[in-house]
């Protein structure tokens, strides 16, 4: 169950994510930035992007066993500064009704241009 994983998130000092897919939008980060985890994870994909813009997290070159020992450094380093970030994005972008929000702007503005009432 979601909560049980919150519950682990929260004790752990990072999350690793070590998928070589090219995820669409990966819920696990979004899970460890609710819970205030930092991530931890390779540059590819949008997991990468989604890291880097909202810092809540380190990203490392794919592969590379050095650059991820390093970046585990950063964010060992780092850590409360990210662990709050995180929190913050989560806040402000993720919770339900930050979504409902987003979603409600983009049905208003779809609405208004297909009506004519374009800007």
């Amino acid at each position: 169950p979601v909560q049980k994983v919150w519950q682990e998130l929260k004790t752990c000092e990072a999350m690793v994510f070590c998928s070589e897919w090219y995820e669409g939008f990966p819920m696990t980060i979004i899970e460890a930035m609710a819970t205030g985890t930092p991530v931890l994870c390779a540059d590819i994909g949008n997991h990468a992007s989604i890291v880097k813009e909202s810092g809540c997290g380190v990203v490392y070159k794919n592969r590379a066993v050095a650059d991820f020992l390093s970046a585990m450094e950063r964010l060992s380093a780092d850590r409360e500064n990210i662990r709050k970030k995180a929190i913050a994005v989560y806040n402000s972008c993720y919770t339900p009704k930050a979504n409902y929000e987003q979603l409600k702007k983009i049905y208003e503005e779809v609405t208004k241009n297909r009506c004519g009432q374009s800007e």
